[in-house]
């Protein structure tokens, strides 16, 4: 379990709150994260007066700082480093551009985020959490009131749709093979999440769910020569490898896999599910117009 503290200039006095109801209820979480709400990114001081305090009481725990907001606030308020176990940022597509396509474009700067963090965050790992379709939060309001955007704001129409599970997809492996050691996606419930409030699958959810399927395996960098129309992503785990592919397009997409493949199955529509597909070629393929596939070999 990770908790994040949102800390102000009396972190002393709220660190030693937190420390009591970790005491009193003898609930230990894996990992704390540490977040300034007197600026953009956790700030020095905060920084070195808490892991002193924080290593002093609950020794074994990871500890992390950051940004509750994107890489840029991160990368522009850097802090050290020592003594963490890991730093965090938000991840969202839609800065500058809202479109499909320049929704793809940019994930290839996802991998990039990690790898600069990684320039600078020592012997700390890189942790991403939320990534989400649309941005939560607005650090260049005025106003701290206006920071936090309402829940219509957050809302992308897109995230129930296909086209939502490969762009998902699409960041899992930009941000995974960037050498990323863990990624928070969405909410859990509502046009946020990963399914509805009356409990269908969105397909997104479809395609964690077949990743998580090989946690603690590897993921193989992989590349295609139409990084705009196909995402791929390459997992192995002992003799077993799963390809998944999305097409963001809404064109048919054909696919050469560079090895034949045993099964293959797709992503369905909202209520989400994976159906088998036969597959009269093991190693050409057609994917429908934002299809996903998920394809064993």
């Amino acid at each position: 379990m990770l908790v994040a503290l949102h800390l102000s200039n009396e972190y002393a006095a709220e660190l030693r709150d937190f420390l009591d109801v970790v005491q009193q209820n003898q609930v230990m979480p894996a990992e704390l994260l540490l977040f300034s709400t007197d600026g953009p990114a956790t700030q020095t001081d905060v920084l070195r007066q808490s892991l002193a305090i924080i290593r002093h009481e609950l020794p074994q725990i990871r500890i992390g700082a950051g940004t509750n907001y994107n890489f840029t606030e991160l990368n522009r308020n850097r802090f050290p480093t020592n003594g963490l176990n890991f730093i965090s940022y938000a991840v969202h597509p839609q800065a500058h551009a809202f479109d499909n396509r320049s929704m793809v474009e940019n994930l290839a700067g996802q991998g990039d985020t990690v790898r600069t963090a990684q320039s600078f965050c020592g012997l700390a790992s890189v942790q991403v959490s939320p990534v989400t379709l649309r941005h939560r939060l607005n650090p260049d309001a005025r106003d701290p009131a206006n920071r936090i955007l309402s829940n219509t704001e957050k809302i992308d129409p897109r995230q129930p749709s296909l086209w939502a599970a490969g762009w998902t997809l699409g960041s899992i492996k930009a941000l995974a093979e960037a050498g990323a050691k863990s990624v928070t996606y969405y909410q859990t419930v509502g046009k946020q999440g990963i399914i509805s409030e009356d409990a269908q699958l969105y397909p997104l959810a479809v395609v964690l769910a077949q990743v998580l399927e090989f946690q603690g395996g590897q993921v193989i960098p992989t590349k295609v020569n139409h990084p705009l129309a196909c995402s791929c992503l390459l997992l192995v785990q002992s003799d077993h490898r799963r390809w998944l592919l999305a097409n963001h397009t809404d064109q048919p997409l054909s696919v050469q896999l560079p090895e034949p493949v045993r099964r293959g199955y797709r992503i369905t529509p909202m209520p989400a599910s994976i159906v088998p597909v036969e597959l009269t070629d093991t190693q050409h393929i057609s994917v429908e117009p934002f299809g996903v596939w998920v394809l064993e070999c």
